[in-house]
């Protein structure tokens, strides 16, 4: 597909807003990885510096993960289990107090690693759905999400902790952002591979009419 087909499409709409979903709470929880740590948890800065080594290799691992998830399944699927997995990481993060490594390791390592999902998902999606001949430019215009994405996590969370004083607002922010994201996974997200299906045997149609028209 050309990019003017793939911008009218539903599965884009779906596509790019759940890129910028994404991205936004990825970004955002990677910028306030420090300041949670000493601040909330009340871990050295030391110890933070060591862990976000740590959590840098989970981001890495989440790329191929969530590349072959979308690919073996779908990106419908590999959205919403990531979802799911930043879900509970939030959630396990309302419930850490000071002196909570245990959770903020385990929190942040999905954190991290979901960040590393999400840029593996749109572009995989974005070949899977709209094909390789006109990929450059349909995944530049998809990964300007990403960019939106930067603004909105640095801003909201800003604007949260400079009202609240508080970092449990960021967290209800991560759910309710991901519950919104599930929603729009499911109303306007096509699974590819029915995608791909339907495409193909689209392809093939007017080649079979022609083979048979010639017998």
């Amino acid at each position: 597909m050309t990019s003017a087909e793939m911008m009218k499409s539903a599965h884009f709409k779906g596509l790019y807003f759940n890129f910028i979903i994404g991205t936004m709470i990825g970004l955002m929880m990677i910028g306030l990885t420090s300041s949670i740590g000493i601040e909330l948890i009340g871990m050295a800065q030391k110890d933070v510096v060591l862990f976000i080594s740590v959590f840098a290799v989970f981001n890495g691992i989440g790329r191929p993960v969530f590349g072959w998830l979308t690919d073996r399944l779908s990106a419908k699927t590999a959205m919403l289990l990531s979802y799911a997995q930043i879900i509970t990481a939030a959630v396990l993060m309302l419930s850490a107090k000071n002196g909570s490594v245990g959770l903020f390791a385990t929190a942040f390592s999905i954190f991290w690693f979901n960040v590393g999902g999400w840029l593996a998902i749109a572009p995989t999606a974005t070949n899977n759905l709209y094909g390789p001949k006109h990929y450059s430019q349909n995944y530049g215009i998809v990964f300007t999400a990403y960019g939106i994405g930067a603004v909105l996590g640095v801003s909201s969370s800003g604007l949260l902790l400079d009202t609240f004083q508080n970092y449990d607002y960021i967290f209800y922010l991560v759910i309710a952002s991901c519950l919104m994201g599930s929603l729009l996974t499911l109303v306007l997200f096509k699974g590819n591979r029915e995608y791909k299906n339907e495409a193909a045997a689209e392809k093939h149609l007017p080649d079979f009419a022609g083979r048979n028209s010639s017998r």
